[in-house]
């Protein structure tokens, strides 16, 4: 794309640490340049601020759990920003504001199928944990199907918004889930763009909102995300 004569890029990095070649050309050529979804050091910015969104799962985890309870986090990739931000605003707000006791962290590729056995051999290892914070939609599936079956309950409280994650929502094999709307995001990042095209300076990090949404909500955002 950079050597088709192309006026801006919008990149949505999947591995933040192979991005050094593209970013250096993009700025060599006066490129103007935006990431969505995953942050780089430099680089303007769209997207969730990750950190509010494990601050805010924590902040829901504590209101379901009484004091001294044991969870988990199973976040996604080392290789994105998202899962990394999102797990460390969720610990720093346990340790902070609450009781409750984290007592295993696993990250792994945003699967569903690895997600269901990293979280099963969690329990397995901590059967005394209460509550599990997954870092993105597809793994928090694969975790309920893993789950359903364990004798006391577990509070699952995941990110993202899409069809079947409001669909097990509002069925209540999800506690609640952080919203990220994709359409905010782009709709957001082409505004920025023009911005730039034009001119006008798009420096920093620019975030789209972000809700909780639990199973008496869930109706009403599939409405408006349609």
């Amino acid at each position: 794309l950079l050597q088709e004569g192309i006026d801006a890029l919008i990149v949505s990095p999947v591995n933040i640490h192979h991005t050094a070649q593209w970013v250096e050309e993009a700025q060599q050529r006066g490129i103007p340049l935006l990431t969505i979804d995953e942050k780089l050091p430099g680089i303007p910015y769209v997207g969730s601020d990750n950190y509010c969104i494990g601050q805010m799962a924590a902040e829901e985890m504590a209101k379901r759990l009484p004091a001294g309870a044991s969870v988990g986090i199973l976040a996604g990739s080392v290789n994105q920003d998202a899962h990394m931000k999102r797990t460390a605003g969720f610990r720093d707000y346990l340790r902070e504001h609450t009781d409750l006791h984290l007592v295993a962290v696993t990250a792994e590729d945003t699967k569903y199928r690895q997600a269901a056995l990293e979280s099963a051999d969690m329990l397995r290892q901590h059967p005394d944990i209460r509550g599990l914070f997954v870092t993105s939609a597809v793994m928090t599936l694969g975790v309920i199907d893993a789950t359903e079956g364990n004798q006391l309950p577990i509070h699952i409280i995941g990110v993202d918004t899409q069809s079947d994650a409001l669909a097990a929502l509002r069925l209540g094999r999800i506690d609640a889930m952080i919203s990220q709307d994709g359409h905010e995001s782009g709709k957001m990042a082409i505004d920025l763009i023009v911005k730039e095209l034009q001119g006008e300076g798009i420096d920093g990090d620019h975030f789209i909102s972000n809700e909780v949404i639990t199973k008496g909500d869930a109706d009403a955002y599939q409405m408006k995300e349609d």
